[in-house]
């Protein structure tokens, strides 16, 4: 995604989850910033009660099909940012009680504040907002192509020497951030800034007063990195994903509150216990409704689980639409909820299960179901306004080109569907480039074979183009020749033909 149309016009007119100093009343799209693992960071300016608008960066946690599934493989849940209030909201405050902790013990680096939480009714999906920070990531230093002569002192540029600087800098600042989140009992975030994760580098960005961690929320379990194993299984939080340890966290604001008192004042120390019971308490409930087994063993027979688990799905089937107001009511005021269909129907995966549970669930999908079924022109109209959004979609995302051929629902759109499920987007591209070529086939007008465009997008690459345009201009003559011979054109059409010249077939 890159331009605003990608997204929906309006990602929501009322904020339902107000939070932090920021409290919006409408949020517009300005543009795509980047699609991570977990979420796809927005810039959006938010206007407030006041009329005041503010840039900032909304990341909507929406993942992939494989986000999601590692997800649920580990935990048994739906993505937590995703769709569990307290999970958004522990977001919220593992931002501000980082910033001041990285204030007072690394003050050349910084975190994008967090602004405000809240739901997003058109993605399905929580958003957290924070700081909109104009900075870069690093430049990387280029291949030693001579590696033994540049490792000599006397050889190398001073743009060398620069650039490898950079590096060095933000990998040794990369090690005390990590350093401090874990002797702060901030383990599961020291996984963002660690240098041994894959990614971690394009966390943070470099501003003119230093660097910004901008991203200090985890797409996958932090799985990859032993130290990370032995702390979930020694917090027997197994596999950790942005876990706290509330008691390592309090001792270490105790043994350090002086430090902190001085740096930040003692309102500033005030407010940082604040946000970190906040921070315990809606960590812990989040965890508590998940199943996860591997962190839990088997917490079916806990009380405590049963009321937070049921709680939590009721809550997330009425936010993104699967019950109706009345159905969620029935639900809350009994004590059903693994023997309904609705639940075992949601574990189908992807719109299937969505869907089905809305069928379950809410009177209003069951009526518009029906008049599908039995209306052809509703039909029609519904199928219509599906093709025509996923084709825009493709055609934003480059599987499609712009100046594509109109597609209607049929097996042609359904190839497409399936292959935007199931390929990268080059993929698709070049297999809806490869059967849309309409050059005449070398195995003659009745041959099921190759066209020779075909053969030739398969072989040449693009400094090719002019020997492709005239292979395939001879070829084209050729068929035509043959077509004329065979009676199947006539003489005038053989020459409207040959008035192209070979530019004309270009591809």
């Amino acid at each position: 995604m890159q331009q605003q149309s990608q997204l929906n016009p309006q990602i929501s007119d009322s904020i339902s989850e107000p939070g932090g100093r920021l409290q919006p009343t409408h949020v517009e799209p300005v543009r795509v910033l980047g699609n991570g693992r977990a979420a796809t960071a927005v810039l959006v300016s938010a206007t407030d009660y006041s009329g005041r608008e503010t840039e900032c960066v909304e990341k909507i946690f929406a993942p992939g099909l494989l986000t999601r599934f590692i997800y649920r493989a580990f935990f048994q849940a739906p993505f937590g940012y995703q769709a569990n209030r307290d999970a958004i909201f522990a977001c919220y405050y593992r931002r501000r009680v980082a910033s001041q902790l990285i204030r007072v013990f690394v003050p050349e680096a910084a975190i994008a504040e967090p602004l405000y939480v809240r739901w997003n009714p058109e993605e399905g999906a929580y958003s957290l907002a924070a700081e909109f920070i104009k900075g870069r990531g690093i430049r990387p230093a280029p291949a030693f192509t001579r590696r033994l002569r540049n490792s000599l002192p006397w050889s190398k540029t001073p743009q060398q020497d620069a650039e490898q600087g950079e590096i060095d800098e933000l990998l040794s600042l990369m090690s005390r951030l990590e350093t401090l989140f874990r002797e702060s009992g901030m383990v599961g975030s020291g996984w963002q800034v660690s240098k041994s994760a894959v990614v971690s580098t394009a966390n943070l960005l470099r501003t003119e007063s230093g660097y910004v961690v901008v991203d200090l929320e985890s797409g996958i379990p932090a799985i990859l990195v032993m130290h990370y194993v032995l702390a979930g299984l020694r917090l027997k939080s197994w596999p950790l994903f942005d876990d706290v340890d509330p008691q390592g966290l309090t001792a270490f604001i105790d043994q350090n509150s002086q430090q902190i008192e001085e740096a930040i004042g003692e309102d500033g120390l005030a407010d940082l216990r604040c946000d970190i019971d906040s921070l315990i308490a809606h960590s812990k409930a989040w965890k508590a409704a998940e199943v996860s087994m591997f962190r839990s063993g088997l917490p079916f027979l806990s009380s405590e689980f049963q009321s937070r688990y049921r709680q939590q799905t009721l809550d997330h089937w009425c936010r993104t639409g699967r019950t109706d107001s009345e159905t969620d009511q029935r639900f809350r005021n009994s004590a059903r909820l693994y023997s309904r269909p609705i639940y075992w129907v949601g574990m189908l995966p992807g719109g299937l299960g969505k869907g089905l549970q809305k069928l379950c669930g809410n009177r209003e999908a069951r009526k518009r179901f029906r008049l599908f079924c039995t209306d052809r022109d509703y039909r029609k109209h519904r199928l219509g306004g599906f093709v025509d959004r996923k084709v825009v979609q493709f055609r934003q995302e480059q599987r499609l080109e712009s100046k594509s051929k109109p597609v209607t629902f049929g097996l042609m759109f359904l190839v497409h569907w399936i292959l935007s499920k199931v390929t990268p987007t080059r993929v698709h591209r070049l297999s809806h480039q490869f059967r849309s070529v309409p050059y005449p086939r070398w195995k003659g007008s009745q041959g099921r074979g190759l066209t020779s465009s075909q053969w030739l997008m398969l072989v040449s690459s693009k400094r090719d183009l002019p020997v492709h345009n005239s292979i395939d201009a001879d070829s084209l003559f050729r068929g035509i020749e043959q077509c004329v011979g065979r009676m199947r054109l006539t003489g005038e059409t053989n020459s409207s033909a040959a008035s192209f010249g070979s530019n004309s077939w270009a591809f």
